[in-house]
C-alpha cells in the first residue's frame, strides 16, 4: 500500500517529503472507506443477533411452556397431592396461621393446588392460635381483628367433619402487664370461634394467661366433647409453690363439666393442679396426668396414683410434710405402701425442695414394670458442699436403684436436670442404667454471689467437663488425673444379652445424647464421637446417632483457627458415619438489656410441649 521510502521513515523522524505526504493522504481515503464498510457489517450483523436472540428467547419461552405440560407432577392425581400436602404439615406442633408456613402455603402455588388444599379437610385439621386480646370495651374489633378471626373460622371449617387439634396461646406480652383485670372477655372472640367446633375436639392445649378460671371452666358441658382426649390448660399467673390449705382453695366446678367427657385420656392443668384434685374425673381411663405444676404432698400424690391404674404418662411434683397432711380424701387414705403403675411408660419426678425426702419416698413407693422415659429435675437451688447434700443424694440414688430394679426391661431413656449439676450425682446413677439409649443433662450455672449486694461475681466450674465426658468414651476412664484403658469384652451387638452389670463403662447402647451448660474441650468431645462412632464396632457400643451440646457462657472460647478446624472435624465426622451433631454456646448469663426491646410477635409464639409426655428430642 505505502512506498518503500515511505515505510523507512517509520524508523526515523524525518519530515515525509510532498510526494509521500500526498500517498498517505490516499491511503487513508481507501482506508476510511474500508472501515466504514466494515463497522456498517458489524451493526447489520449485531442487530442479526438481536433478532436471534429474540426469536431464541420465544422459543424458549415456547419449550418451557410446553415442557410443563408434559411435567409429572400435572399427571399426579389429586389423592397423590392430597398425601404430599399432609406431609408437608408440622409434626411436632400444630399448623400456624403463616401465609408462609403449610397449609396456607400450599395454596399460594397455583389455582390448582389452591383448590386441592382447600378441598383436604385433614390438611386443617389442626391449628395454633395466637390469641391478641380485643379491648371488650370498644363498640367494635379492628378490621385486622375481624380479619383475623375470619381466617380461624376459615381454617376450621375446611377440616369438615374431622377431629381437630387445637393450641391457643395468650402469652405475657399480649397483656398488658399494667392491667389486673382478667382477659376473659378480650379473647372471648377468639374462644367463641373454638367453641363453635366443641364437638369435633380431640386434643386441645390452652395457654391463657390471667384469665378467671371458674368463667372459663363454666362455659362447657360434657356433652360438648364426645371426642375429646386430651386436655391441657395452662398460663395462670404463677403462684406460692407451697401447698395451700384445703380452706384457700375455691369451691371446684360442680355437675356436668368438660372433665366428663367420655374420652378424656389426657390431663394436665399445671397451674391448677390443687383445682384439679378437687374435681370429680374419670380417673380410672387417664392415660395421661400432670400433677407437676404445683408441689404436692405426698398423700395427694398417693391418692391420685391409685385412682389412675391405666397411666401411661405422668409428671408429679412432690413435697415433705406431715403424714396427715393431704387436700384430697381423708388422711386415712395416705398410703406409701408399694404403688403399681403396669402401663406406665413416662414418669417425670419433679423436686423442688432442698432435700429429697419426698422423691424418695416415690421411688420407693412406686413400681411402674413397664416404663421406658425417666426424667427426674430438681429446681431447688443447691451447692454441692451444702451440709448434708451428698447423704441426701446417696439416699435418693438408692432409692432409684430400688425402683429401677421393679423394671421389666432396661430403662432406655433417662432425663437429668438439676440446679446446679452434680458431677459425683451423676456418676451415681449411670451405673444404673446400662442399657440406657437416649441421655439428657443439664445443669444450670452455678456463680459465687458478693455476700452484700448479691451479684455475682464469679462462675462455678460446671460438672460437665472434660472429666465427666471421659467417664462416656469406651475403655478410658479417669482417675486420680490419669488415664485408664479398659478391654471392652462387653458383647453389646447380642439383643438378647441384658446383663449390662459386666460392661466396664458407662452406657454401652447410648445413641442419643444430649447436654446443656456443656464445658467439654474440642478434642476431648471428637474423642467421645469417634469412639462411638468410627470405633464403636471394634469398642463394642452402639453407633451414636445424635449428639446435641449446648457450651456453657464459661466455656473457654478458642482461637479462630481452632474452632474452624473443629467444625471441619465434626463436618467429615458426620459424613463418614452419619452421625448428626449440633453444637451450640450459650450466650453469657449476664448482659445488659437494651433500653427499649422491640416485641416481636410470631406465629410460633406460646408453641411448646406438655409435661405429660417425654420431649420429642428424646422421642425417636
Amino acid at each position: 500500500m505505502f512506498s518503500t521510502s515511505l515505510r523507512s521513515r517509520f524508523r526515523n523522524n524525518d519530515p515525509p517529503s510532498v510526494q509521500e505526504t500526498a500517498e498517505v493522504k490516499k491511503a487513508f481515503g481507501i482506508v476510511f472507506g474500508q472501515v466504514r464498510a466494515l463497522e456498517d457489517e458489524i451493526a447489520r450483523l449485531q442487530n442479526k443477533r438481536k433478532t436471534l436472540e429474540i426469536e431464541t428467547k420465544d422459543l424458549e419461552a415456547f419449550m418451557d411452556g410446553h415442557t410443563r405440560l408434559l411435567s409429572p407432577a400435572r399427571k399426579l392425581l389429586p389423592e397423590i397431592l392430597q398425601e404430599i400436602f399432609f406431609y408437608c404439615l408440622p409434626v411436632a406442633h400444630n399448623a400456624v396461621l403463616d401465609a408462609k408456613e403449610a397449609p396456607l402455603l400450599l395454596g399460594r402455588v397455583c389455582s390448582q393446588w389452591r383448590r386441592i388444599a382447600y378441598s383436604t379437610p385433614r390438611l386443617w385439621t389442626s391449628i395454633h392460635i395466637i390469641a391478641y386480646p380485643i379491648d371488650s370495651t370498644r363498640r367494635s374489633a379492628s378490621c385486622r381483628e375481624i380479619a383475623r378471626i375470619e381466617a380461624i373460622s376459615s381454617w376450621l371449617s375446611r377440616s369438615g367433619i374431622l377431629p381437630l387439634s387445637i393450641s391457643m396461646y395468650c402469652g405475657r406480652y399480649t397483656v398488658s402487664l399494667m392491667s389486673e383485670e382478667p382477659v376473659n372477655s378480650d379473647i372471648q372472640p377468639y374462644l367463641d370461634v373454638v367453641i363453635s367446633h366443641a364437638h369435633r375436639w380431640r386434643n386441645v392445649h390452652f395457654n391463657l394467661r390471667h384469665i378467671d378460671r371458674s368463667h372459663f371452666f363454666s362455659q362447657f358441658s360434657s356433652y360438648q366433647f364426645p371426642l375429646l382426649e386430651s386436655l391441657h390448660v395452662d398460663g395462670d399467673y404463677e403462684r406460692d409453690l407451697t401447698p395451700p390449705s384445703p380452706g384457700d382453695f375455691p369451691t371446684p366446678l360442680k355437675g356436668d363439666n368438660i372433665f366428663q367427657g367420655p374420652l378424656l385420656r389426657v390431663l394436665s392443668l399445671p397451674k391448677y393442679t390443687l383445682f384439679m384434685l378437687l374435681l370429680d374425673l374419670p380417673w380410672n381411663f387417664l392415660t395421661g396426668l400432670n400433677l407437676g405444676g404445683h408441689s404436692l404432698f405426698l398423700g395427694d400424690i398417693t391418692r391420685a396414683l391409685r385412682l389412675c391404674p391405666n397411666l401411661e404418662f405422668c409428671s408429679i411434683a412432690a413435697v415433705p410434710g406431715p403424714r396427715h397432711l393431704t387436700l384430697m380424701g381423708s388422711p386415712s387414705s395416705y398410703d406409701m405402701s408399694e404403688i403399681t403403675l403396669i402401663k406406665l411408660r413416662s414418669l417425670s419426678v419433679i423436686n423442688r425442695s432442698e432435700i429429697d425426702e419426698a422423691c424418695r419416698q416415690i421411688f420407693s413407693s412406686l413400681s411402674a414394670p413397664s416404663l421406658r422415659h425417666l426424667s427426674y429435675e430438681r429446681t431447688c437451688h443447691v451447692y454441692p458442699d451444702s451440709p448434708g447434700v451428698r447423704d441426701s443424694e446417696h439416699l435418693l440414688v438408692d432409692a432409684v436403684r430400688s425402683f429401677l430394679q421393679r423394671l421389666i426391661h432396661p430403662l432406655e431413656e433417662l432425663s437429668i436436670s438439676t440446679n446446679p449439676f452434680h458431677t459425683s450425682f451423676i456418676l451415681d446413677i449411670l451405673p444404673l442404667v446400662p442399657g440406657l439409649k437416649r441421655l439428657s443433662l443439664k445443669g444450670y450455672a452455678t456463680y459465687r454471689a458478693d455476700s452484700v449486694f448479691g451479684t455475682p461475681t464469679s462462675f462455678l466450674d460446671g460438672p460437665m467437663d472434660d472429666f465427666f465426658l471421659t467417664e462416656l468414651i469406651p475403655g478410658r476412664i479417669e482417675r486420680g488425673g490419669s488415664s485408664i484403658f479398659l478391654d471392652a469384652n462387653f458383647d453389646d451387638n447380642d439383643e438378647n444379652n441384658e446383663n449390662f452389670s459386666t460392661c466396664p463403662y458407662f452406657c454401652p447402647r447410648l445413641e442419643v445424647l444430649h447436654c446443656s451448660y456443656a464445658l467439654f474441650s474440642d478434642t476431648t468431645l471428637l474423642e467421645f464421637l469417634r469412639s462411638r462412632t468410627v470405633d464403636s464396632q471394634k469398642n463394642k457400643v452402639s453407633h451414636l446417632r445424635r449428639v446435641g451440646i449446648t457450651f456453657s457462657s464459661t466455656h473457654p472460647n478458642s482461637n479462630e483457627d481452632s474452632r474452624m478446624e473443629f467444625v471441619n472435624q465434626i463436618d467429615i465426622l458426620e459424613k463418614e458415619t452419619g452421625l448428626r451433631v449440633d453444637v451450640r454456646h450459650k450466650p453469657s448469663e449476664f448482659h445488659p438489656l437494651p433500653l427499649a426491646a422491640p416485641v416481636l410477635f410470631t406465629p410460633y409464639d406460646g408453641i411448646g410441649y406438655p409435661v405429660v409426655a417425654p420431649p420429642p428430642l428424646l422421642m425417636f
